[in-house]
C-alpha cells in the first residue's frame, strides 16, 4: 500500500510538473516572440536612421558640388560629387554631375568613364550623349561624334525637350561645318529648318 501510494505521488509529481512546464511554455514562447519582435523593431528603426542620415549627408554633398559647378569651381565640385557618391554610389545624377565637373577640368578621360557607364544605364539621356558626342569631337573620333549628336537630337530631355534637341543640332552642324562635312552640315540644316517651322527663335 505504501509502495502504491509513492508510485502515485511519483505519477502525481510528474503530471503536476508537466502540467507546470506545459502552462508556462506557452508564456516563455510569449516572452520570447516578444523579445523577437522588439528587438527586429530596434534593428530596423535603426536601419531607417541610418538610412536616412546617409541619403542626408549625400543631399549636403550634391548640393554643395551643384553651387561649385555653377560657379565653375570645377575642382571643388568634384570634390563634393564625389563626396555625395560616398553615401550614395549608383546614384545617376550625382554620377552625371560629377562628369561634368570633370569636363571642366579638361579630364575628359575620367568623365568619359562615368558618361560611358551611364549610357549603358540610360543610352535615351540626352545630356549623357551630347557630353560623350564633345568628348568624341576633341578626341578626334568623328563617327562617334555624329552618333552621339544623332542621339542627343532624338533623345529624351528634362523640361524644354525641343530647345535641347535644337541646340544639339546646331552643335552637331558646327562640329560638320568645322570638319567640312558641308553636305551633312547641309541636311542638318535642312532638317532644323523643318523643326522650327513657323517659330524661329
Amino acid at each position: 500500500m505504501l509502495q502504491i501510494s509513492k508510485n502515485e505521488a511519483a505519477v502525481e509529481g510528474r503530471r503536476l510538473g508537466l502540467g507546470l512546464y506545459l502552462t508556462r511554455e506557452p508564456v516563455i514562447l510569449a516572452l520570447l516572440s516578444v523579445l523577437a519582435i522588439g528587438f527586429f523593431l530596434a534593428v530596423s528603426g535603426l536601419s531607417r536612421v541610418y538610412h536616412a542620415q546617409q541619403e542626408s549627408l549625400a543631399n549636403r554633398w550634391f548640393t554643395r558640388g551643384v553651387a561649385d559647378l555653377k560657379e565653375q569651381r570645377f575642382d571643388r565640385a568634384v570634390i563634393g560629387f564625389r563626396a555625395a557618391l560616398l553615401y550614395s554610389r549608383d546614384n545617376y545624377d550625382y554620377q552625371l554631375n560629377l562628369a561634368g565637373a570633370l569636363i571642366g577640368l579638361h579630364r575628359t578621360s575620367e568623365a568619359d568613364a562615368y558618361l560611358s557607364n551611364l549610357w549603358e544605364r540610360q543610352p535615351e539621356n540626352g545630356l549623357v550623349n551630347l557630353e560623350l558626342a564633345r568628348i568624341a569631337t576633341q578626341k578626334g573620333e568623328t563617327e562617334p561624334a555624329l552618333r552621339y549628336y544623332h542621339n542627343a537630337i532624338y533623345a529624351a530631355w528634362p523640361g524644354d525637350q525641343e530647345v535641347q534637341r535644337r541646340d544639339a543640332r546646331l552643335e552637331l552642324i558646327k562640329f560638320l561645318l568645322r570638319n567640312n562635312a558641308n553636305a551633312q552640315a547641309q541636311s542638318e540644316l535642312i532638317a532644323l529648318a523643318e523643326n522650327l517651322g513657323d517659330d524661329p527663335t
